[in-house]
């Protein structure tokens, strides 16, 4: 109810039209939707835009994440309290978050301008350059979901075999060595699964979009998802809202399923 029909009723926009109030709404239009979505300059922005939102954002929240779930496996001073912290990015809305980063990244009156004009450089126009907005952007995502990185890597180091660590230890291998060449090797299946999880939502990704930007200046910043939303529900455009929606669905397909497939060849050597 709550998947596949939602699923069969997109594809069935996707192929035709709705037009609301007629005796007779719906009408079959085969690929017309797809080819006037992909002859649109608007969506290959859009898609852009989501590849760098997806795969800048991801590799940052990733690298940043085990960096910090190491970090804590060594038992620092503190790293009870560490570990807590490094959660509540986590658990805010990202609605709440993107108006608290669009204060911070505003032009004029924001925390960053002000750091910047204190030390006597120019403020920059965080939010209304395309390439700034968009680093701003991915600077956001990273903040809110490295936790979610972290978070698994941290409970997946700490089911690790410790033996296997000392022994390379005793061995004299550095932390370094030890790492890369022992600690990493175990971690690959859930590395790959987290990789998944996070580049799947990612692009996915609208909230965070459209309250700081509102995928201006112009539509230089919008992503696919904000795209099919204003198709969709501002311009009741349903059949090319479907259409954009549906050939996200196969781009997150065509990412997904080597990964999934190659996390079932390593669940069944173990």
């Amino acid at each position: 109810m709550f998947s596949i029909f939602p699923l069969v009723a997109s594809v069935a926009l996707g192929f035709g039209s709705w037009d609301i109030g007629m005796d007779n709404p719906y009408s079959f239009r085969g690929l017309e939707n797809f080819a006037r979505v992909l002859g649109d300059s608007r969506y290959f922005t859009s898609l852009v835009n989501t590849l760098v939102y997806a795969v800048g954002s991801v590799a940052l929240q990733f690298g940043i994440g085990l960096a910090l779930a190491w970090m804590l496996y060594q038992r620092p001073p503190g790293h009870s309290f560490y570990r807590v912290l490094f959660l509540m990015p986590m658990m805010l809305t990202p609605v709440a978050v993107g108006y608290m980063w669009r204060l911070i990244f505003e032009h004029r009156i924001g925390a960053i301008n002000f750091f910047l004009r204190t030390f006597g450089l120019e403020p920059i126009p965080w939010l209304t350059v395309r390439a700034t907005a968009l680093l701003a952007i991915v600077i956001v995502e990273t903040w809110q979901w490295t936790p979610f990185v972290f978070v698994f890597m941290y409970a997946a180091l700490e089911n690790l075999p410790r033996d296997v660590i000392d022994a390379a230890i005793v061995d004299g291998a550095s932390r370094w060595q030890t790492f890369r060449h022992v600690v990493f090797p175990l971690l690959r299946p859930i590395a790959i699964a987290i990789l998944l999880l996070r580049m799947v939502e990612s692009l996915k990704i609208m909230d965070t979009v459209y309250v700081m930007t509102g995928g201006g200046p112009g539509n230089s910043t919008e992503s696919l998802t904000l795209y099919a939303y204003r198709a969709g529900l501002q311009f009741f455009d349903l059949g090319s809202a479907a259409a954009i929606a549906l050939t996200l669905l196969v781009g997150v397909l065509i990412l997904a399923l080597p990964l999934v497939l190659r996390l079932t060849k390593e669940a069944e050597t173990v």
